[in-house]
């Protein structure tokens, strides 16, 4: 059978039904008064784990573009935006991010972009609260929308394209050269 202790403590807890099947060993095989003891700092072990896992979470494959480009590690953290207007909860996804232990925040649009000066003022009303750097990031962006995006500073990440932090002093996007085929004529 695992060793529980270690699965607790050490660098083995991968996952939730590991700690649950410790824990059923633990409870069917012991009876006694210490155990009743022992069963429930294996409880609160759990639970200050997973909660630690809610926290803090590395960052998927979509933010390995900044990892990639940047050399940077992305750290996502499960914060409750408490402050947040109703009109902003239902457009966009909020995501308390670190970069290299600058904090800032994720915000994901939910729909369609909002014109550029709703787009601002939703974005001051997240920072007046907040008061962190606010990074739009989408799946694709028009030229013309980008062209407004950076001529109001507003940070942006297009996953995999474009990235443009004014704050980090950061304009990224990928281009390249057309290869050149050589012929025999």
């Amino acid at each position: 059978m695992m060793d529980c202790k270690n699965l607790l403590c050490g660098s083995r807890v991968n996952n939730t039904s590991n700690i649950y099947t410790c824990l059923k060993y633990e409870c069917l095989n012991r009876n006694n008064g210490a155990t009743k003891f022992f069963e429930q700092q294996i409880v609160e072990e759990i639970i200050e784990e997973m909660n630690k896992r809610k926290r803090v979470k590395i960052a998927g494959d979509d933010m390995e573009y900044l990892d990639k480009v940047l050399g940077v590690k992305v750290t996502y953290e499960d914060v409750e935006f408490k402050h947040v207007p109703n009109f902003i909860a239902t457009r966009y996804r909020l995501q308390m991010v670190s970069m290299n232990e600058q904090k800032m925040i994720f915000l994901y649009p939910k729909t369609e972009l909002e014109q550029i000066e709703v787009l601002k003022k939703h974005i001051a009303r997240i920072q007046k609260n907040e008061n962190l750097p606010i990074v739009l990031v989408l799946k694709e962006l028009s030229y013309r929308q980008k062209e407004y995006l950076i001529r109001e500073k507003i940070p942006f990440i297009v996953e995999g394209k474009q990235i443009y932090l004014p704050f980090m002093a950061v304009y990224l996007q990928e281009r390249c050269s057309a290869e050149k085929i050589e012929s025999d004529v």
